[in-house]
This record gives structure tokens, sequence and C-alpha cells, in this order.
């Protein structure tokens, strides 16, 4: 049984066996000390998760593929892709599982399902600036005895979202000597982020932690990553919305939506709702194998 899975410019075509078995590389679960036991980090970061996934797909996995256009075909579907080394590529699936944005699924889906289309238009995303700043530990005055900060909306003046005390969460991310510090900067508070380079963030985020952490020193580290509109804003009337959405997308057989515009932005939504849709699938393909056995066996009799 073949699936298409495509999410945010990425393709992935593969197999299901069962989500086990899709799970199935080994990982390294960060040992942590006894009064740490409620914390969980996997050794190299979230990315050896989707690593392990890459490396469990192998060549079924297609990276720096856009999907250009979807055509719905007899059986299934065909979606029109192209990557940055290859020739343009047509590959056929049965069913469809889209895990791309809102504003990516609305240009996919415009010509077969308008009305979807034009309510995926509306969900505005906000985007995000992600800084880990390093500082030597003498630069360092606060002790930061805690998980960090979250900023409330009603404090416009303060330039970011929140801090994270990185190593003070997870002790192995940071050398003894030194300290990480994680800032979230961007979303709903501040819509131009993404017209600001690297450097004014970093010089923005810097300026108001000194006084706050007491630091005595630059960042010797530092390190930006960009999620540029990747923040759904749930505004009100966003379920009513959703369910239009899937009243409108049920309209094609074996088309599937999963993304944090629906159920949710946190990465825990995006996974139970990905497990959910995934279950459903295996549910599906037994069902239709054991109806398609019971028709062979009626034939035969």
């Amino acid at each position: 049984m073949k699936y298409l899975f495509y999410g945010v410019h990425w393709l992935v075509c593969c197999c299901i066996i069962s989500v086990p078995g899709v799970l199935a590389s080994p990982l390294t679960v960060v040992d942590l000390a006894s009064d740490q036991a409620w914390r969980l980090s996997i050794e190299g970061g979230l990315g050896a998760l989707t690593g392990a996934l890459g490396q469990r797909l192998g060549d079924r996995l297609m990276l720096r593929t856009k999907a250009e256009s979807i055509e719905t075909v007899e059986g299934g579907f065909v979606v029109r892709c192209r990557t940055e080394d290859r020739d343009p590529t047509a590959l056929r699936c049965r069913r469809l599982v889209m895990a791309c944005s809102a504003a990516e699924a609305a240009r996919l889906l415009e010509p077969h399902a308008p009305t979807a289309a034009e309510e995926l238009t509306t969900i505005d995303s906000a985007s995000l600036a992600v800084l880990n700043l390093g500082y030597r530990r003498e630069d360092v005055g606060h002790n930061m005895d805690g998980f960090g900060f979250l900023v409330p909306q009603n404090e416009p003046d303060v330039p970011v979202m929140g801090v994270l005390f990185a190593d003070t969460v997870f002790p192995h991310l940071a050398p003894r000597d030194a300290r990480l510090i994680r800032v979230f900067m961007g979303g709903a508070r501040d819509p131009d982020v993404g017209s600001k380079s690297d450097d004014e963030l970093v010089t923005t985020a810097h300026s108001f932690l000194t006084d706050l952490l007491q630091l005595s020193g630059k960042p010797t580290m530092v390190d930006v990553t960009w999620h540029r509109s990747a923040i759904p804003q749930y505004h009100l009337g966003h379920a009513a919305k959703v369910t239009r959405i899937r009243a409108a997308t049920a309209e094609i057989d074996d088309l599937h939506l999963v993304g944090n515009y629906l159920e949710g932005v946190s990465l825990n939504d995006c996974v139970r709702l990905a497990t959910t849709m995934a279950k459903q699938l295996i549910e599906q393909r037994e069902t239709q194998t054991c109806e398609t056995a019971a028709e062979q066996a009626t034939v035969v009799a």
C-alpha cells in the first residue's frame, strides 16, 4: 500500500507497515539525574528523531522536493513534484495525506476544493526566530535556577516572546563553563520580525537580557533559526473554520489533512493528530484487505 505524505515543500513517499515499524530506528535517550526524571531529551536533539525516521525510509524519502500540483485520477492521486537535482517527477498514490502549512494546502487544493482553499487562505500565521546564545559561565551573574519565562501580551515593550534557560533544563546542552540561553522572538506580538536581520535580533536580545540576567560579556556562541509563517493564529471562530475545511475536503475520497493549523500548534498536538491519522489509514487498509479477500473467496466459490 503506497501513501504520499506532503509537508512544507518536502515530500515523503513510503509504504506504511506499522507505526512501531516506522519508528524502529535506534534513538538514545539522555540519562538525566533522578531529580530531573520529569524531563526527557534525545541525544542530538529532536533532529535525531527525524533523522532516524529518514534513515528508516531510505531512498523512499525525497528531500528538497516541492509539490507543484495535485491531480485526482481513478484509484487515487498524482502528485507532480520538482526536485532541485532531478527532472520533474509524477508520483501516484491511493491515499494522500497533506501535512503542509495552511497556505501550501490552499495552493494545492484550489483546483479541487476551492471552498476549502478559500478558508485556508484566511488562516494567519506568524513567524518565529529562535536564538541560541552561549555565554561564559562567569559572564552570567544570575543563577538561572528555573525553566525560564514567557512574556504576557500586556507587556508590548518587551522585545521577546520568552526565554528558556536551556542548560538548566537539560545540563548536557552546554559545557560546565558555559550557559546556554534560548530566546524566542516574533510571533503575533512582533509581526515585523521577518524584516529584521540576525544581527539586529541578537543585539536586541542581548541588550534585553543584560540587566535581567546580569550579563557582563557578549555571547561567545550565536545560532539563529527562522521559522517563517510557522505559527497559525487561532482567532475567534477558528474551530468552526476547521470544521468547514474538513467538510469541504471530505468530498474528495482518500484525501486527508494534518498540520498545526487544525487541532493545536504544539509538537504534542501535531504528534497526536499524526498518530491518529496513521492508525486510521492502517485500519482502513486492513479493512479493505479483508473485503478484497472476501470478494475473491466468493468468486472462487
